[in-house]
Order: C-alpha cells, then sequence, then structure tokens
C-alpha cells in the first residue's frame, strides 16, 4: 500500500513539489515569525532595501558577500514590501526547490522513488534541524542553483543544451557566494570523466560549460563598470576579503569536518557505506562513484580554504551528502535483498531529524523574547517619516525603511579585530560621523565599552532597555 501510494505521488513533478513544499513549511514554520534570526540575513535585508532606492552595494553600503545575495533580497523586497515573514517564505521556497532537485536528479540518474524522495526530505530536515540553518543565508540560495545544475549533470542523455545550463546556473550560485566554484570543479571533472572517451566531446563541453559559468559574473562586472563603480566592485569582492582570510589549522579543519558526520549518524554511516558499495559495483555504476568523490571533497576545500569555520558553512556539504547519504538503499535493491527494514530505519531517523528541528526552533525562537519587537513597536508610533535613525541591529533600519547612517552594514565590522583590520575601519571617526549625523533615534550596545554609547549619551536621553543589553536612545530636545 505505502510503495503504491509513493509511486502515485512520484508519477507527478507538481505532487512531489507540493508535497516537499508543505513539508519544508512545517520543518520550518517557526521561523517565520522572528524579527532577527542572525545578523547575516538583517544585512541582507538592509543592502537590498537601499539598493531599490538608488544605493549602490559596495559603493554605498558595505558587507562583502557577492552581489547575488542582495539581488534576490530586493526582488523579494520589491514585490512584497518590507516583510520578514515574505523573506522566510522566499527561504522555505528556495529549500523545497532544492528538495524537488534532488529528487529529479535521483530519478534522472536510475535511483527508485524511494530512494530520490528521501534524499529531498533529508536535505529539508538537516538544513533545519539546527540553527545555522534557520535564516535565509547566502548557503540556503546557492545550493537550489546547485541541486538544479546535479539533475542537468546526472541526466543519461544530454544536449548542448544541458551543458550551458549546467553552466549557467552554477555561474547564478557563484554570484551568491564564490565557494560555489569547487562544486563547479567537481562537475567540470564529473563532465570531463564521462566524456574521456571522446577528446573532442571532451574539450567542447566543458568549453561550453565553462563560458556559460562565467556570463552571470561577466554580467555583474559589467554592471559596475558601466555605473561607475568598478573600483569599490573589485576591492570589496577580492581585496578586503583577501585581508580577512585566516591561515587554515588542519587540526581544527579536521575536527570541523568530523563534527560534520559524528553530528548527523548514523546518516553518515550509510553515506559511507553507499560509496564504498559504489566504488565496489560494475562498470555502469561508476560515474556515480567519481562524482560520489570528488564532489564531497572540493566542497570540503570550498568550506575549509579561508580559515573560518562558521557552522553555517555545513549548508554547503547538504547537498552531496543528501544526495548520496541513502544510496545503500539502492544497493541492496541492486543485490535483490530484501531492504524493507533498512527503508523504515530511514522513515524513522527522517521523522526524528524533523522533530527535533521543530521542537529547537520553538524554543530558540518562539520561547525567548523577541527584543527588537518591542522597540519596532514603539519606534513605529513615535519616530516621524523626516527623523533619522541609526541601529546597530540592522533589520530595524529594514522595517522602518529609514537608511543607515553608516555604509559598514553587518554589526561584526565594528566589532571583531579581524574585520576592523580588513575594511580598515577608524571606529572613533567611524561612530563620530553616525553621532554628527543628528538622529532622532539610536539603538546601540549598553555595556560599558560601548563607544557609540559614551559619545552619545551626553546630547540623547534612555528611551528603552532590553534584555540582551541593548537600549533605545532618543536625541534631547534643544
Amino acid at each position: 500500500m505505502f510503495k503504491n501510494y509513493l509511486n502515485k505521488v512520484c508519477s507527478s513533478s507538481l505532487k512531489v513539489f507540493i508535497l516537499l513544499f508543505i513539508i519544508t513549511l512545517i520543518a520550518r514554520f517557526f521561523t517565520l515569525f522572528p524579527l532577527v534570526i542572525d545578523h547575516d540575513e538583517s544585512t541582507y535585508l538592509v543592502i537590498a532595501n537601499e539598493w531599490l532606492k538608488g544605493f549602490i552595494p559596495f559603493k554605498d553600503y558595505i558587507d562583502i558577500k557577492p552581489v547575488g545575495i542582495y539581488g534576490i533580497y530586493a526582488l523579494a523586497t520589491g514585490v512584497f514590501g518590507q516583510s520578514i515573514i515574505a523573506i522566510r517564505l522566499l527561504t522555505i521556497a528556495a529549500i523545497s526547490t532544492s528538495a524537488f532537485f534532488l529528487f529529479k536528479a535521483g530519478r534522472a540518474a536510475g535511483k527508485s522513488n524511494f530512494t530520490s524522495l528521501s534524499s529531498g526530505l533529508l536535505y529539508i530536515s538537516l538544513i533545519s534541524v539546527d540553527q545555522w540553518g534557520w535564516s535565509g543565508n547566502t548557503e540556503i540560495f546557492f545550493n537550489l542553483f546547485t541541486a538544479a545544475a546535479l539533475f542537468f549533470l546526472v541526466k543519461q542523455k544530454k544536449s548542448t543544451a544541458h551543458y550551458i545550463v549546467i553552466g549557467f546556473l552554477m555561474g547564478i550560485g557563484f554570484i551568491i557566494k564564490y565557494h560555489v566554484a569547487f562544486d563547479f570543479i567537481a562537475f567540470l571533472l564529473f563532465i570531463g570523466w564521462v566524456n574521456k572517451s571522446s577528446f573532442k566531446n571532451l574539450i567542447f563541453r566543458i568549453s561550453i560549460t565553462g563560458v556559460s559559468f562565467l556570463i552571470p559574473f561577466a554580467l555583474v562586472n559589467l554592471y559596475y563598470y558601466f555605473s561607475g563603480n568598478y573600483t569599490e566592485f573589485i576591492a570589496v569582492s577580492f581585496i578586503i576579503p583577501s585581508r580577512y582570510s585566516s591561515s587554515v589549522n588542519v587540526l581544527d579543519s579536521g575536527l570541523f569536518v568530523v563534527q560534520f558526520y559524528v553530528f548527523f549518524l548514523p546518516l553518515s554511516i550509510f553515506y559511507f557505506m553507499g560509496v564504498y558499495k559504489r566504488l565496489r559495483l560494475g562498470e555502469d555504476k561508476t560515474k556515480e562513484a567519481v562524482l560520489s568523490i570528488i564532489w564531497p571533497a572540493l566542497v570540503w576545500i570550498a568550506v575549509l580554504f579561508t580559515g573560518k569555520l562558521f557552522p553555517h558553512y555545513y549548508a554547503q556539504a547538504l547537498i552531496p551528502f543528501s544526495f548520496f547519504a541513502l544510496d545503500q538503499l539502492e544497493n541492496l535493491n541492486i543485490k535483490k535483498r530484501s531492504y524493507s527494514q533498512f527503508r523504515k530505519g530511514a522513515v524513522y531517523i527522517l521523522g526524528i531529524l524533523f522533530l527535533v528541528g521543530i521542537v529547537s526552533q520553538f524554543f530558540s525562537l518562539i520561547m525567548k523574547p523577541d527584543n527588537e519587537k518591542a522597540v519596532l513597536e514603539y519606534l513605529t508610533e513615535h519616530i516621524k517619516p523626516e527623523d533619522k535613525f541609526h541601529s546597530q541591529k540592522m533589520v530595524l533600519h529594514y522595517m522602518l525603511d529609514k537608511s543607515p547612517q553608516t555604509k559598514y552594514i553587518h554589526p561584526t565590522i565594528f566589532s571583531n579585530r579581524e574585520h576592523i583590520a580588513a575594511f580598515r575601519i577608524n571606529l572613533e571617526d567611524e561612530y563620530d560621523s553616525i553621532r554628527e549625523s543628528n538622529s532622532k533615534y539610536i539603538y546601540c550596545y549598553t555595556n560599558g565599552g560601548s563607544m557609540l554609547r559614551k559619545m552619545i549619551q551626553e546630547e540623547y536621553e534612555l528611551v528603552l532597555t532590553s534584555p540582551d543589553k541593548y537600549a533605545l536612545w532618543q536625541k534631547k530636545e534643544e
């Protein structure tokens, strides 16, 4: 009965997509409501909103992420307005669509309906189980284009147009985050392996894929060149990040990778068993075996090469992990063994992951006070259209549609020594510029070491305080 129902659902791509979207919505329901999940998301929101007003990323407002992520957020803001829920729904759509392409890629590679659908469900559960995957970060959006390119990559019969699409999709991912270059290299190596018997086909197909990959980045370069902001584009895209990178610590990097696979036990065991079985199968499965080795290896190089071991970097590894983790089901099927118990175990694991993620979101996002909401309510009532405003919690600028009084948007640029050195900021001058902006309200950190608080306390009076050591200040009447 279960098999018949599964086959009925999987017979229609639309049914599969709707199912995956609904499951993603349930799995991430509690992420819809908090004003702030992390600073990265708030940064994208502000820069995107200011771009819609004519202020150009990298020139007028600065963060070091590639311009593609601001383009996605600007599109969403332009369509839906200043809406946090709309952005979170966009994130849900990106995740469910990634899961859908994992399903389609599995079917294109000859996997069963159950294994293919499980790959998509696994991705949804893994990206939703811990807080590093809850916000709409760059990884969630470029993973969508990686998963879509994967579908065309593993198709048994490909035309020239398919290679163009693969390159172009990966190129869009690249302008969202440059780490995607390593996924793309893996895909190029796979294309080379598949076409190794024909040197002419190998060169032609790699070339058209590579040229297509460069098109989105070339368009971004042309945009900045003809708008007269190419120097700023180069500085923020490459020069500042080169000062920000840290040396790679082999031990820390190794532990970071191990933590990923330990965190996702016993799925990691299934994953490595599947890769091992692939390598031992006949010639007809060699392509999948090659991809299952080179792709995750290059993804881990992408994650580790900057020396910054942020947990949300794990998200890049989830696409190959989800695609290959349940291959053991397929291998058991190939050997004509009964794998019903193994399949039930996979279903139980997915169910547990979903429940853990939902419960964790509830206690971390819903049960904790949303401090910025009280500030937003107060400002919505009191602030006037002509009033200037500055906040160290950037999401308030987005919700109030007020431009920041500094071009450095991510708050760690002011607090992290490596960021201060990379951007070569004079903190005193920058804070003095904020003070002199004559903002009616300033929302900033209140501890004794806050340079901004010390500079404004004679001219401003305290209006609101929040439990997370931030306070709202209002300029004193003259």
